[in-house]
């Protein structure tokens, strides 16, 4: 009496190369989906901007990029699926790939959650701390200008915003009630001369009455208006 057994298939590669394509693809599409969620929800977070449609279009171009080089590793991967080292190394590379979206849409996720905290009027003196000095994505200079209106924020905080010189932060300290009266002392000094930065300052009710009397010695016409020509 024989007694006959069925080999189970040997290999850890047991995907046809169709299947395997098939994943490939839809890895792809996932991450380049998921890449996509993050910088929207940080265009989301940082609100209206005149140059929101330029975002946009930078944001469409990358993701085409993106999107163009993961459907060729995708497609170098079901193309070389039958070839032993082929397949390792267009696997490689699409890994490869796959962190570096992946790294992209974590980066814009931080962004997103420091623009969050910074507008968050519970969030920590210590979490404002840290996103000072934020590396990540930043839109610009919208987290510093969200810094700069915390109720939160310590004098020591904005004093190091003020020294970026950044004209549009610049022009919210000016009209902060809560900035120390040395950098307002220094706006009205070193930057009156700036109509923007002028108009904040003159808007802040916690501005000194003798700054205010210095800013209408250097413009005039700046606390006056029917001075104006």
């Amino acid at each position: 009496m024989t007694t006959s057994t069925t080999a189970a298939p040997t290999g850890s590669w047991s995907l046809s190369r169709r299947s395997a394509g098939q994943l490939a693809f839809l890895a792809v599409f996932g991450l380049v989906a998921l890449r996509a969620v993050c910088e929207r929800a940080m265009m989301a977070e940082f609100g209206s901007d005149p140059q929101m449609a330029i975002w946009m279009m930078f944001m469409v171009v990358k993701l085409a990029l993106w999107g163009l080089g993961g459907s060729l590793l995708a497609g170098l991967v079901m193309f070389l699926w039958n070839r032993r080292w082929g397949r390792r190394i267009a696997v490689m590379l699409l890994l490869g790939w796959a962190v570096a979206i992946g790294m992209a849409s974590w980066n814009y996720q931080r962004g997103s959650r420091a623009l969050a905290d910074a507008r968050d009027p519970s969030t920590s003196p210590e979490r404002l701390q840290e996103l000072l000095d934020f590396p990540g994505i930043q839109a610009g200079y919208e987290l510093d200008n969200r810094l700069a209106v915390h109720p939160h924020a310590t004098p020591e905080l904005l004093r190091k915003l003020y020294n970026r010189r950044q004209q549009g932060t610049l022009m919210v300290l000016a009209r902060n009630s809560r900035t120390p009266v040395d950098i307002l002392q220094k706006l009205a000094e070193n930057d009156v001369q700036d109509q923007w930065i002028r108009k904040n300052l003159l808007q802040n009710p916690a501005l000194p009455p003798e700054l205010r009397e210095k800013i209408d010695e250097a413009v005039p016409s700046a606390t006056h208006p029917e001075n104006q020509g």
